[in-house]
């Protein structure tokens, strides 16, 4: 029996398992470029690791050995080795969210390193419910803006 995360696998899968796979590599997995319809010839071939995953498509961020920095889709790459999580430089890139307070609470939250559904549900739970929040205030932004988009919506019908 293999014990690799499912991630590191093959992308086929069977058709009546409920396991979903993640839409990204972790940051830090070490991948070789095999290729697709969009990748550069002379790219195919090379090693790097993830920095970046997201994004429709499965666009992936790679710095190769040589340095270059690279856009590859996840089905042109094939994992070597996964991440250890004891990688220099290994922090969670909340650059999307804006928020300083995702990083020390994604840590704090121990869910290993292949969780069940529960697991992660758990601990989204967990983490949402530990968020400071002023909910009076958020009802009165909200209904403000819908107010506004009401607004607009009149204002365009009239035009």
């Amino acid at each position: 029996m293999d014990s690799s995360p499912s991630w590191v696998s093959s992308p086929s899968r069977d058709e009546n398992s409920e396991e979903e796979l993640p839409s990204g590599l972790p940051r830090n997995t070490k991948v070789t470029t095999t290729g697709n319809n969009r990748t550069r010839e002379d790219l195919v071939g090379m090693e790097g690791v993830v920095t970046k995953a997201g994004g429709l498509g499965g666009w992936h961020w790679l710095e190769l050995n040589n340095g270059e920095v690279v856009k590859l889709q996840k089905n042109a790459l094939t994992v070597l080795e996964p991440p250890t999580g004891k990688e220099e430089g290994d922090d969670i890139d909340d650059s999307a969210s804006g928020s300083d307070t995702n990083h020390s609470t994604c840590r704090e939250v121990d869910i290993g390193s292949n969780p069940t559904k529960e697991q992660l549900s758990n601990a989204a739970q967990q983490h949402f419910m530990a968020q400071k929040v002023d909910e009076k205030q958020i009802i009165v932004e909200f209904s403000k803006e819908v107010k506004r988009l009401q607004l607009e919506k009149n204002e365009e019908k009239r035009d």
